[in-house]
């Protein structure tokens, strides 16, 4: 038995709106899991920024649709400079 890949509906497949949904579905909890490992404000200039917040999203590619899950203000840029909070978010460690 022979099998043939047809590129064209697994193209399909990978921008679908079903995909997309999974995509966000999983970015969402990363996202989430990153606002939750991020540490507590401790100097005042952290407070007046509010928590730290990680934003997910899904974009459509060439080929794929693509999930991502970035920083969404200050606070989390510096929590994520200094402690890697998208790593631990996804289960990892820094060496």
């Amino acid at each position: 038995m022979r099998f043939v890949i047809n590129h064209g509906n697994v193209e399909l497949l990978l921008k679908s709106p079903e995909v997309q949904a999974l995509l966000l579905m999983e970015a969402s909890k990363i996202a989430g899991a990153a606002v939750a490992a991020s540490p507590p404000a401790t100097r005042a200039d952290h407070v007046k920024q509010g928590p730290a917040e990680f934003k997910a999203s899904v974009n459509v590619g060439e080929k794929r649709a693509l999930g991502s899950v970035v920083t969404g203000n200050t606070r989390a840029r510096v929590d994520q400079a200094y402690h890697n909070t998208l790593l631990q978010a996804l289960g990892g460690e820094m060496i």
